[in-house]
């Protein structure tokens, strides 16, 4: 019987980032229609000053954290890099779909997600090295 190479979690990273794919490519707010029944809302999950742009750090952190758990040093870093360059492409889209539109705070806020799920990783890493 051939062993499977992917775990759990890569199969819950890869189905995120599928689903993140699809919401970022879709031509107004997919969110918006699902939760308001209105393409032109984007729902803000936490009432901060910055609008939706916190969306995009708890989307970006989640999946970051699912894409770095269990990893050893060299995936770790180029999910990292894939990650980045995914959510900086994603953005950059927002140029050429209707009703779309490219925000650079949003680039920051996915960044600020991705930075945030490095330092959970990297802190539990070290406190599980600490408690054995």
């Amino acid at each position: 019987m051939k062993e499977n190479k992917y775990s759990r979690l890569d199969y819950v990273y890869i189905c995120l980032m599928t689903i993140l794919t699809i919401i970022y490519l879709f031509p107004g707010s997919l969110i918006g229609f699902i939760f308001m029944n209105d393409l032109g809302s984007q729902p803000i999950l936490i009432e901060n000053p910055y609008g939706s742009s916190i969306n995009h750090s708890i989307a970006f952190m989640l999946i970051t954290i699912f894409g770095l758990i269990k990893r050893n040093k060299k995936i770790f870093i180029n999910r990292i890099i894939f990650i980045s360059l995914f959510s900086l492409i994603l953005e950059l889209s927002h140029f050429l779909i209707p009703q779309r539109s490219f925000e650079i705070i949003d680039v920051f806020s996915n960044l600020f997600g991705i930075i945030i799920s490095i330092a959970i990783i990297l802190v539990l890493r070290k406190w599980r090295k600490i408690g054995r």
